[in-house]
């Protein structure tokens, strides 16, 4: 914590340390692979959902530090930049992928309907929450959910800490009040795993 904390009071220099770590790139890797095995087969490795907790965790990271060194160089976050390198990275593979399967689906599928709900789902990008509630879908585009997930934080978060940082600045405030938050919805998982939610919940 102590560290932690003085990484904060170094950011009010300008010296925020977060930025790139060649090592996060193998971990990243290892955790990938990891996750692809056990879509195989997930007997072959067990426990998958935590290497993708991980990922999301390490991703927020790399997302934070980049976040924190535009805050740095130019005193805002630059939303058209950030959010046009995001689309470009992720969005084109995305579309591809809807655009083979949606020729599929014309030509060989029944439940056209189901189908065209789930594409919809994952261009969105809430196919997350059709998996979490329970929603019926073919399925196919199942991995999607986590695309959703890192696109919804890519939404929410530099738009939360633009206004951390306006209001507040890189403090010990926030990074307490950051922590709680992530204790509590640890807590809220444990809670919600506990009273019988489905593990997709």
């Amino acid at each position: 914590m102590r560290q932690l904390v003085s990484w904060f009071r170094r950011a009010g220099a300008g010296e925020y340390p977060l930025g790139y770590v060649a090592s996060l790139d193998g971990a990243r890797g290892l955790m990938t692979m990891g996750v692809l095995v056990a879509h195989i087969h997930y007997s072959l490795y067990p426990g998958s959902i935590i290497f993708m907790d991980t990922f999301f965790m390490m991703s927020a990271y790399l997302i934070t530090a980049l976040l924190l060194k535009d805050w740095g160089r130019h005193g805002t976050l630059r939303f058209w930049n950030f959010y046009t390198r995001r689309f470009l990275r992720l969005f084109p593979a995305l579309a591809l992928l809807l655009l083979v399967f949606g020729i599929i689906v014309i030509l060989f599928l029944d439940n056209k309907s189901g189908h065209a709900f789930e594409i919809a789902s994952a261009f969105f990008y809430f196919s997350n929450w059709t998996r979490a509630f329970g929603v019926e879908v073919p399925g196919y585009l199942g991995h999607t959910w986590s695309l959703s997930i890192e696109e919804q934080f890519y939404a929410v978060w530099p738009l939360c800490l633009l206004f951390l940082l306006r209001r507040y600045g890189i403090t010990n405030r926030v990074a307490v009040g950051l922590l709680s938050c992530a204790v509590l919805v640890s807590l809220w998982r444990l809670w919600l795993e506990q009273s019988g939610a489905p593990t997709y919940r």
